[in-house]
């Protein structure tokens, strides 16, 4: 068997499958722990869903990405000399029935601002749906119990998000909010829905604790809720992208490009971290992903305001987010140009769409003018760019834990694999999660664990709220 430049033999060494922020941390937290290890990356470049899109002489973000304070001490382990912003949130969440009348809310959402945001009318109706909701939730102890429930495998044990969102918030918020958000997300009737996707999405806080937060002063707010602020690299997530790969570089972990991997390249290795979606090693696995569209404009105008991100769960919007890349980074940011970054979620249009043609080119414009984040004086843009990316949403439709069980222990037949990341592990996460993870698998790999000891773990991160 030849050797590697290093003088171990192939089956000696781990390979990292992807070059994404999962893979590329992996990589270094082995590297640094004594394993030798290299990494294949099917793109001819890496970053995953972080790479960076060259529009307007920048490198913009894949959508809105923002680093969790909770990331930061595992960051700094993995690349300590990365410069950071600590940035205020600055979101706006439109709230409404039609594009016409929605109202904008500051993001994140404070209980007194989301009331006076509604008006009087629109909370009335909520306060009503919310008294008549399932009595079974009244009692404070159901407020958490509710969704540390684990997830049901079988169909009929899994409530649906529909019958979730109901028993815990009451209908006329279910249907002016949450069901048009995750079916223009997932593509489906709310009640083909898991609650898993609830589970993640919505904050079961106790009632006392909203009335807390709903009279505390904002400044005693930021120190009880960090996620207040954001942690964000100087450069983007190309800087994270950039600071990770020159790691690599300095410990000797070689990334080799536009290099594919099947299940029989893995006896060449003593292990493999899988860090791509499991139905590309088992076509016949039911697990599916929805994609998302992302729409780069430019405008000949120097700043739209302060907003970083627009959440827009609307229901006749094409868009789920809109984000101003130039509100996160000076370094993304130009005079005399403002950059959008408008996410379509694949929903029910399919992969093949071309939002950057007419007429869904005027359809968008149109929508980002009537909800106002586009002033009505601003020209039309001067540059347009759109790509699609895959795998961004797990299809978690009633009853998908008995299917993802199923795949993973297909998946951990292939000799020495372990499923990693949002997309190895079929998540819907945040950077920070996939970092933990990460760290996670190299402490089971140095403690000897297997991957079906791994996959034991791995399956607490299934129900992982999503931070947006």
């Amino acid at each position: 068997m030849a050797c590697v430049s290093n003088g171990l033999h192939a089956a000696q060494r781990t390979l990292v499958v992807g070059a994404g922020v999962s893979g590329l941390t992996a990589a270094i937290f082995l590297a640094r722990a004594g394993h030798s290890v290299e990494i294949w990356e099917a793109q001819p470049e890496a970053g995953g869903l972080l790479a960076p899109i060259p529009f307007a002489g920048l490198g913009c973000d894949r959508g809105s990405h923002r680093i969790h304070p909770a990331a930061k001490p595992l960051l700094d382990r993995a690349v300590p000399d990365l410069h950071w912003l600590e940035r205020p949130r600055r979101g706006i969440i439109l709230f409404g029935r039609h594009a016409a009348d929605c109202r904008p809310l500051p993001y994140p959402l404070r209980m007194l601002d989301f009331l006076r945001g509604l008006g009087a009318r629109q909370t009335l109706a909520l306060g009503r749906a919310y008294l008549r909701r399932d009595a079974s939730l009244r009692g404070f102890l159901g407020w958490e119990r509710d969704r540390q429930q684990p997830t049901a495998s079988d169909p009929q044990h899994d409530p649906g998000f529909a019958a979730f969102v109901r028993r815990r918030v009451g209908t006329h918020a279910f249907e002016v909010f949450y069901r048009p958000y995750v079916e223009k997300v997932w593509g489906l009737p709310a009640d083909e829905i898991s609650a898993t996707v609830a589970k993640k999405r919505i904050s079961t806080s106790h009632p006392l604790s909203v009335l807390r937060e709903a009279l505390a002063p904002r400044a005693l707010l930021a120190r009880r809720h960090p996620q207040g602020h954001y942690l964000y690299p100087t450069d983007g997530m190309a800087g994270l992208v950039r600071a990770l790969t020159e790691t690599c570089r300095t410990l000797h972990i070689p990334i080799h490009h536009q290099r594919s991997f099947s299940p029989h390249d893995a006896t060449q290795f003593a292990r493999t971290l899988y860090t791509g979606p499991p139905q590309q090693l088992l076509p016949n696995s039911p697990l599916a992903h929805r994609g998302l569209y992302l729409l780069f404009l430019a405008f000949p105008v120097e700043t739209l305001g302060s907003t970083d991100t627009f959440y827009t769960p609307v229901a006749d919007l094409y868009f789920g987010r809109v984000s101003l890349p130039g509100n996160f980074s000076p370094a993304l940011s130009q005079p005399g140009k403002t950059v959008l970054c408008i996410e379509i979620p694949e929903g029910t249009w399919g992969p093949d769409q071309d939002f950057a043609t007419p007429p869904l080119l005027s359809a968008v414009l149109a929508q980002l003018r009537a909800t106002r984040i586009l002033p009505p004086h601003v020209p039309a843009p001067v540059s347009v760019h759109q790509i699609f990316v895959p795998h961004v949403y797990p299809m978690y439709r009633r009853g998908w834990l008995a299917d993802w069980h199923t795949t993973m222990r297909h998946l951990v037949r292939i000799p020495g694999l372990f499923p990693l990341g949002r997309q190895g592990l079929f998540l819907h996460c945040n950077i920070d999660h996939c970092i933990q993870l990460a760290a996670d698998l190299v402490q089971h790999i140095q403690a000897g664990s297997s991957p079906a000891q791994w996959l034991v773990h791995a399956q607490q991160a299934l129900d992982v709220r999503v931070r947006d």
